[in-house]
């Protein structure tokens, strides 16, 4: 056991910098610890290793992180019969499987490995092996091999086979896997969501400046699915129209009060006697619905049972607490920028999110620096007290001028590219097949806060060029036009290679596939441009009410929330925000906001031709009726969401939490900083997404090519999937099966 530095350098000890003036965050130092197994570790038999970190020279205090290493041997499979998942391979009849071998060089010598293979349940079964031979594998390396298995078209439901693959070394050593495959009826599910996608940019040309033709799509590869899938060009998501709770809605066929979470990254659990804010992460235990709070099931918990647990689930996405918060129960692959399948390679380091590999121009503008977000006396409230070192704003001062999408790319474990995710989602398909599947790539959302979004050709300034590189917004001099573009040129790119792979596996015709979003986006109004930044604290305190003595409020951006528990004061809140005025430079005289209250939760609110609330929508029966549960969260008085691409500036405490529209920690920031993001979503303007659904071939219902107007909701999808494989849809669902 070795720990080392930050610099590699080997360590027994390490000394922290204590908390900062305000008391909030110290900084983190960053440490490594790497294991040596003793000779004798059993092979694919998990041994759990506790790091102890202290005791603190001042406050004695230890912290403890429990990790796990394997001995994978000198044969490894993830779905070995006798090993870390014993998972028979679900496949329908004529379609193929893979498994994945990794052949490790264990010993202190270059070793060559023969391999072979055994078993089966007739000849009729297709089965190969695509190396035989591993040559001059060096000690401590690994390499592949994949066993290819066909099951026969008329093979019958429950039919099994056993293979086992052999390793023979030339040093003597000998190792045997077993794998399973077995036939079954059940079709696999497969959702493809491209994070923050208006459906909009399906129209776009290549260039992404105007409406595309035949040979001139900015996305040619999602066009070409439109031929084979039901488009619904009306779709819409629930509010608050942001990230964690859609994905749930879509797996559930929930609204968000029945599934039970209304914010990004963390809820608030309480307010301390001093008026600080308890916030704790977003889990699967706050998912409750009904007045007894029993837990949401999503597709993977009715996958499970429908299946006699045979369903292999698996959730992806590079945002790595909403793939953590998905994977807590039920899901067995979990794919993120720091949990990858074995023998993966870590995410690498890129230059820019927003000039992914098959970006033509990747000298094109770079994001805004991390200040284009912010709305406070700079020289005040930012650049002195960092230089007093009383907080530390995103590892210092350089990120004040860093553009944002450097800054990403640097972090790849933080935020890795699309197309590494995919990478590792492919890869389990190979390795693992899983039966119900969902990805989610992320890179148009986290760019897209910083860069702004790129589907309304009404929005930009065309400077006269083909590209639109240099276009200008009118809301916002940090907006960046090709940012998107050259995301969703990409994301299309990874979309065609996945259903490339699913068609050379024999699984595309029979399978479900839905593509979709959780959200949109749109490009908010900044102060630069002579818009107002909406301060709901300001707007408040001008009536006379006080934060933290006359009511606690939280969010920011497009998602806001108020508590107050005197029932005169929260009507008089309300009325104040609703009647809020701003004088528009284009629009004149607007009421900016849209204040729903418990009542209106549980009714609805029609806004007309800016959208609606739907009833119960963001009524959670609930946690409203029970707010002291232990681990529990409090549930909104009153939801607060800006019209008209007015954005309302967010205040240090949630910028410090990570409980904000884009679930990020800034760190060590106080409350007086405020912040907002140039491209936003959260409210009844960003509700519309794609809704691309192809059923299984054969079934007479959603035939390829069909599109629907009517209004259908993201909830309707799960229901929709329940009706097709004959599964009975849980209580919980909220949503009803698609028109066709």
């Amino acid at each position: 056991m070795k720990f080392l530095g930050p610099s590699g350098e080997e360590i027994r000890s390490l000394s922290a910098p204590g908390a900062t003036h305000n008391y909030l965050y110290s900084r983190p130092v960053y440490f490594r610890a790497e294991v040596v197994p003793a000779p004798g570790l059993p092979k694919n038999r998990a041994v759990p290793i506790t790091f102890t970190l202290g005791p603190g020279t001042r406050t004695g205090g230890v912290s403890e992180v429990t990790v796990e290493v394997l001995n994978p041997g000198m044969l490894f499979c993830v779905n070995d019969l006798d090993g870390l998942r014993p998972h028979a391979h679900q496949v329908m009849p004529g379609e193929t499987t893979t498994f994945m071998f990794h052949v490790s060089d264990l010993e202190n010598v270059p070793i060559d490995v023969r391999l072979s293979w055994s078993g089966g349940a007739s000849d009729r079964w297709l089965v190969s092996l695509d190396k035989e031979t591993i040559a001059e594998l060096q000690p401590g390396s690994t390499d592949q091999a994949v066993l290819k298995v066909t099951v026969p078209p008329e093979a019958s439901v429950n039919e099994r086979a056993e293979f086992t693959v052999r390793a023979e070394s030339s040093t003597g050593q000998v190792e045997e896997v077993r794998v399973a495959v077995e036939v079954t009826d059940v079709p696999n599910v497969y959702y493809f969501s491209i994070d923050s996608m208006n459906p909009e940019y399906l129209d776009l040309n290549r260039a992404g400046t105007g409406p595309g033709s035949e040979g001139d799509w900015l996305m040619p590869n999602l066009r070409a699915f439109l031929k084979e899938v039901v488009q619904y060009s009306n779709a819409r998501v629930y509010l608050p129209s942001a990230t964690d709770m859609n994905h749930t809605n879509a797996l559930a066929g929930t609204y968000t009060g029945t599934q039970g979470i209304y914010m990004v990254g963390g809820t608030w659990r309480g307010f301390t006697e001093h008026d600080e804010v308890i916030i704790g992460p977003n889990s699967m235990d706050l998912m409750r619905y009904g007045p007894e709070g029993k837990p949401i099931k999503r597709i993977f918990e009715v996958a499970k049972e429908e299946t006699g647990g045979k369903a292999l689930c698996g959730f992806w996405s590079n945002k790595n607490w909403l793939a953590d918060i998905e994977g807590e129960r039920t899901v067995d692959i979990v794919g993120h920028s720091e949990r990858f399948p074995l023998f993966f390679s870590p995410p690498y380091k890129y230059s820019a999110a927003g000039d992914p590999r098959s970006d033509t121009d990747p000298e094109d503008p770079l994001s805004g620096p991390f200040s284009a977000g912010l709305y406070s006396d700079t020289t005040r409230e930012i650049l002195i007290p960092a230089l007093l070192g009383q907080f530390n704003l995103l590892l210092g001062l350089g990120l004040y001028i860093l553009p944002v999408s450097t800054f990403i790319g640097m972090m790849p474990g933080g935020h890795c590219e699309d197309r590494y995710l995919m990478g590792s989602f492919l890869r389990s398909i190979t390795e693992e097949d899983p039966d119900v599947c969902y990805m989610n790539i992320a890179d148009l959302d986290n760019t897209g806060h910083f860069t702004g979004s790129s589907w309304d050709s009404g929005e930009w300034e065309d400077k006269g060029t083909p590209g639109a590189a240099d276009d200008e917004s009118r809301y916002s001099p940090w907006m960046r036009r090709d940012e998107c573009l050259d995301i969703l040129r990409e994301a299309d790119l990874l979309f065609g290679e996945f259903l490339r792979t699913l068609k050379e596996r024999g699984v595309y015709d029979h399978s479900v596939i839905v593509f979709l979003s959780d959200h949109g986006m749109e490009n908010m109004k900044d102060q630069a441009r002579g818009y107002q930044v909406l301060d709901l604290r300001c707007i408040l305190r001008s009536h006379g009410l006080v934060l933290n003595e006359d009511y606690q409020e939280g969010g920011g951006t497009e998602i806001n929330f108020i508590w107050c528990p005197d029932p005169e004061k929260l009507r008089f809140i309300e009325d104040i925000l609703e009647n809020y005025t701003v004088d528009d430079p284009e629009l004149g005289p607007v009421k900016p906001l849209v204040v729903v209250n418990r009542e209106e939760m549980r009714s609805g609110v029609d806004l007309g031709a800016l959208g609606r609330i739907r009833p119960r929508e963001l009524y959670s029966e609930f946690w409203i009726t029970h707010p002291d549960i232990p681990g529990g969260h409090l549930w909104p008085d009153l939801f607060v969401f800006p019209l008209y691409h007015y954005n309302v500036a967010a205040h240090g405490n949630i910028l410090s939490t990570a409980a904000n529209p884009v679930g990020i920690t800034l760190g060590n920031v106080p409350d007086n900083v405020q912040l907002g993001f140039p491209g936003a979503h959260g409210g009844p303007q960003t509700t519309r997404m794609p809704l691309l659904f192809k059923a299984p071939s054969g079934y007479p219902l959603y035939l390829p090519g069909t599109r629907v107007e009517e209004e259908v909701e993201i909830g309707d999808i799960a229901p929709t999937i329940y009706r097709i494989l004959g599964w009975e849809p849980p209580d919980c669902v909220d949503g009803k099966p698609l028109p066709w």
